[in-house]
């Protein structure tokens, strides 16, 4: 027999709904919840008022989608690293004595024989330690790190991610592109381990460095290499001082474990030094308003400020958002350049003729806050003159730009560009 009464179905039905909607209550105040504490870490952490109050009203408001967002791209911090750089220092105790460095600025091109030539090394009985950005190397297949492994290779991803409250996020990635022989020689600069590096077009910039100034370079590596390995590698620290040579050098790593956004602070300190000329390349141009206003001051000045940057780049958004400065900038004085034989990728600068660098940095908010990267500061007026040089073959293949550049494109054009610019914190 059923017992069931029809008054009861209103019932239960009800119940459920109301069940469903303490549910649905419930998961609301805790996404509210959660995007207040956050929004608490925005406010503690986040490195302008603006920044602040935009993170603080989207976490309060549309927790659901900001609280990911904020994890995901809204650090500038890498605390981690950190405190195990801090153990690491105890660790190390070692300090870079001796004659500098002689360096030598030179254009690369890619060479397909990477592997071969890292395997043949590791079969002749080299330690041979590899590095990689897991966030720039997300196409790198299983096969080559297995077949590098397999020949006695030791390879890591930098593993940005590791660390419960780094799980997933996306920012702190590890940009430098650095080479170091047994403590004597090193290579770096803007040079990937990519196929883009076979196209004709792909132009780019690396710097070698031999003697004690690379034993800071490896001293970088050894940091980095730690945090993805939690070992601490067993290196000569030996300085191999170059005869004849007399060069001062300032190796500078960068990164989100500094106290200050010291890449961001080293331009604009260079920009304030230069009394005659200041060159800047770079592939991208999204910079801090920092970098803005350090560039204006030198161009007002009287200083011979220019940029040579690529006419077309890999990254439509950074290309797009680098429009939306260029019409203030050519107003103070600034002289910019779009290099018309491909992509130029180096990353270089000079001030006056009393000194010049090679870096991995990009005039980009992501290079100077958030990225790991490497700089290397010659004060030499033979290399700076190497690297006008340089400056002025890039100047021959490039075309400047007019007043008005930006405000004279297609409507459709400076609205797309404005949007870019709105993604300006983390290009």
């Amino acid at each position: 027999m059923n017992t069931t009464s029809s008054a009861g179905k209103p019932l239960t039905a009800r119940r459920r709904r109301i069940r469903r909607a303490l549910a649905i209550s419930t998961v609301i105040l805790v996404a509210h919840l959660i995007g207040f504490a956050t929004s608490l870490h925005a406010l503690m952490a986040t490195r302008t008022a603006q920044g602040s109050v935009a993170w603080m009203v989207s976490l309060n408001t549309l927790p659901y989608v900001a609280v990911p967002a904020y994890w995901i791209f809204g650090r500038s911090k890498f605390q981690g690293y950190v405190s195990l750089r801090s153990e690491a220092i105890s660790l190390l105790g070692y300090s870079l004595e001796g004659e500098l460095a002689n360096l030598h600025p030179y254009r690369s091109n890619w060479l397909d024989e990477f592997n071969r030539r890292l395997i043949e090394r590791a079969n002749a009985g080299v330690r041979v330690y590899l590095l990689f950005d897991e966030i720039g190397s997300l196409e790198l297949p299983d096969s080559y790190i297995r077949e590098l492994t397999d020949a006695g290779v030791q390879v890591r991803s930098f593993n940005s991610n590791r660390g419960w409250t780094n799980q997933f996020q996306l920012n702190f990635r590890n940009h430098r592109k650095l080479l170091v022989v047994d403590g004597s020689s090193a290579w770096m600069g803007g040079i990937n381990i990519g196929a883009e590096y076979r196209a004709d077009d792909w132009r780019d910039t690396h710097l070698r460095i031999e003697g004690p100034a690379a034993l800071q370079l490896q001293l970088s590596f050894l940091e980095d290499w730690r945090w993805a390995s939690d070992d601490l590698l067993e290196v000569s620290w030996q300085p191999h001082p170059v005869a004849g040579s007399d060069v001062s050098i300032i190796i500078l790593p960068t990164g989100p474990i500094d106290r200050f956004e010291t890449a961001s602070l080293l331009i604009q300190q260079i920009a304030h030094l230069a009394n005659e000329r200041l060159w800047l390349a770079s592939p991208y141009f999204v910079p801090d308003q920092g970098v803005i206003a350090a560039l204006k001051l030198a161009a007002l000045g009287g200083v011979d400020v220019r940029l040579p940057l690529p006419k077309v780049t890999d990254n439509i958004l950074t290309t797009l958002a680098a429009y939306t400065f260029f019409d203030s900038l050519i107003e103070a004085g600034v002289e910019i350049y779009h290099y018309q034989p491909g992509m130029m990728h180096g990353k270089f600068f000079l001030f006056d003729n009393r000194g010049a660098a090679v870096s991995s940095v990009n005039l980009d908010n992501r290079s100077l806050r958030l990225n790991f990267e490497l700089t290397a500061l010659v004060i030499d007026a033979d290399f700076t003159q190497q690297v006008a040089d340089m400056f002025e073959d890039d100047f021959a293949q490039s075309q400047i730009l007019p007043a008005n550049i930006f405000a004279d494109k297609p409507f459709w054009f400076r609205v797309a560009a404005r949007g870019a610019h709105l993604f300006a914190p983390v290009l």
